[in-house]
C-alpha cells in the first residue's frame, strides 16, 4: 500500500470512528419525568425541602421549582405568597427573609431559599435544576433572574450552571438570557406566550426552538394532541405537557407520545412501569362490562367468558376478592369515596387495582383520590352531556384538561360524525353497550 493510499485509509478510519462515537445522553434521555415544584408524596404542598427528598429518595433527579422575591430583596421557592399555607403570608403580606424561613408551609413543611436550593445541589451532584420565574411583570422577572445567576455564579460557577437548565416564557428572553450562560440546556414553554391548538403554530413553535438550540418544549397537558407529536419528531424537540398527578394521566402522555411531563408525584419508575403494563380493559375482554347484581353474578359472566364485570352494589370485600382471584378480570365501579378507602391498605399489595376501573361524572376526581390508589383507571361519564357536535368535542377537551384517558357515553348519544373529531392517541370514546370506538 503506497504511502498516498494509506493516508487515504487512516483518514476513512478516523471519520468512521468518529461518527460512531457515542453522542452524550441528555437529561431528557434518560428521566420522563421532571418534578414539578420539587415533588411531593402526594399531598398538596410544593417547594418545600420534604417534598425534595420524597422525590429523590425514590429516583427523580431533574427538579423544577418556582421563585419568588422576599420585602427584603431575597429570592425564595414559592409560587406565589398567597399559595404557600403559611400564617400571616400572602401576596398583600410578603414576608421578609427570616420571617418566611421560620414560617412552615401548612404548618408543617419546610420553606426553602435560594441560597438553601443551592446548597441541596451541592449535597446532590447528580440533581438538575429546571427554573421557573414566571412574575407578570418583565421587569420583576429580570431582577430576580439577576439575583439568581449572581447567587449561582458565587456557588459554583460553570460547574452549576451544566446542571441548570432555564425555562423561557417569552422569545424575547432568550438572547439576554444566552448572554449569561452558558447553562445546561433551555426549555420554552407556553405558559404565557398561549397556543392555537393548531399543527401551524405547533410547527412555527417547534421551528423557533430548532432555530434557538432549544431541545424541550413545555406546555398545558389539555392542549397537548398526539397529532403534534410527527412535527416535534421532525424538529428534533422534545415535549414535556404539564401538570400531571395521576397514573390515567400518565398513560395518556405515553399513549399520545409525548417524551415525558411535569408531575408532583409521578414518578420515573411508575411512568417507565406504565409502558410496560398489558392491553388496559378496553382493549381486551370485550372491552363492554357485564351488568351484574353481586359476586356470584360476578363470577357466572366471568366463567362464561367474561372479562369486564359491574357490579350493581359493589363492597370493599367483593371487589378485592374479584380482582385478586382472577387475574385477568377487570371490574367496574361507580366512585364512591369510602369504597375507595375501604379498598386500599397502607401496606398491602394493591397492583390489583391495575384492573379497577372506577366511573365518574366529576372530572376533578383525583383531588379526592390518594396516592394509594394511582394504578386505577378512570373514566369520564359524560352520559346525558352530548347534544352535538360541539358539545361532544368540548367534552373531549374538559376531559382532555382534567387528564382523564377515557370518555364513556351511551350508544343513543353517539353519532358517525363524532368520529371526525377524535384524534388516535387522545382521549378515548367508549360506549357503555358496545366498546371503544376504533
Amino acid at each position: 500500500m503506497n504511502r498516498f493510499f494509506f493516508a487515504a485509509f487512516l483518514a476513512a478510519m478516523v471519520l468512521t470512528l468518529s461518527g460512531c462515537e457515542k453522542k452524550e445522553a441528555m437529561w431528557y434521555d434518560e428521566y420522563p419525568i421532571v418534578a414539578h415544584a420539587l415533588g411531593n408524596s402526594g399531598g398538596e404542598s410544593e417547594n418545600c425541602l420534604e417534598g425534595f427528598n420524597w422525590s429523590y429518595e425514590n429516583g427523580q433527579r431533574i427538579f423544577e421549582c418556582d421563585f419568588a422575591q422576599t420585602s427584603d430583596g431575597y429570592l425564595v421557592l414559592a409560587h406565589s405568597f398567597s399559595e404557600t399555607g403559611q400564617e400571616g403570608i400572602d401576596d398583600d403580606h410578603i414576608p421578609t427573609l427570616e420571617t418566611f424561613l421560620n414560617t412552615p408551609i401548612d404548618g408543617q413543611f419546610t420553606p426553602l431559599s435560594l441560597d438553601d436550593l443551592l446548597t441541596l445541589m451541592d449535597e446532590h451532584p447528580d440533581m438538575r435544576l429546571v427554573t421557573d420565574f414566571k412574575s407578570g411583570d418583565e421587569e420583576v422577572t429580570r431582577t430576580q433572574f439577576e439575583i439568581f445567576e449572581s447567587a449561582v455564579r458565587k456557588a459554583g460557577g460553570d460547574e452549576l450552571k451544566n446542571r441548570i437548565i432555564i425555562q423561557l416564557y417569552d422569545e424575547a428572553e432568550l438572547a439576554p438570557v444566552k448572554k449569561q450562560g452558558p447553562w445546561g440546556g433551555y426549555i420554552f414553554t407556553l405558559y404565557k406566550r398561549g397556543f392555537e391548538k393548531t399543527e401551524e403554530d405547533f410547527e412555527s413553535v417547534a421551528s423557533f426552538c430548532r432555530r434557538n438550540g432549544i431541545d424541550v418544549l413545555v406546555m398545558k397537558k389539555g392542549k397537548w394532541s398526539s397529532r403534534y407529536a410527527p412535527i416535534a419528531k421532525r424538529y428534533g424537540i422534545k415535549v414535556y405537557p404539564h401538570t400531571i398527578y395521576t397514573r390515567w394521566e400518565a398513560e395518556r402522555m405515553i399513549r399520545s407520545k409525548a417524551d415525558g411531563a411535569y408531575s408532583n408525584s409521578v414518578l420515573p419508575s411508575e411512568y417507565e412501569e406504565l409502558k410496560k403494563i398489558g392491553p388496559r380493559w378496553y382493549r381486551e375482554g370485550g372491552g363492554v362490562f357485564a351488568a351484574v347484581s353481586d359476586k356470584a353474578g360476578a363470577e357466572a359472566a366471568y366463567a362464561s367468558g367474561k372479562k369486564c364485570v359491574m357490579p350493581e352494589s359493589p363492597d370493599p370485600e367483593t371487589v378485592t376478592s374479584l380482582l385478586k382471584e382472577h387475574g385477568d378480570l377487570f371490574v367496574g365501579v361507580y366512585f364512591d369515596e369510602e369504597l375507595m378507602a375501604s379498598l386500599v391498605s397502607e401496606n398491602g399489595d394493591t397492583s390489583y387495582l391495575q384492573r379497577l376501573v372506577i366511573f365518574t361524572k366529576k372530572l376533578k376526581i383525583f383531588k379526592n383520590l390518594k396516592k394509594q390508589i394511582f394504578w386505577c383507571d378512570i373514566v369520564y361519564d359524560a352520559q346525558g352531556l352530548i347534544k352535538d357536535e360541539k358539545s361532544f368535542d368540548d367534552t373531549l377537551d374538559d376531559a382532555k384538561e382534567a387528564g382523564m384517558s377515557v370518555v364513556a357515553i351511551d350508544q343513543q348519544s353517539w353519532r358517525d360524525e363524532y368520529r371526525a373529531l377524535i384524534t388516535p392517541g387522545d382521549v378515548q370514546v367508549y360506549i357503555f353497550e358496545t366498546g371503544l370506538i376504533r
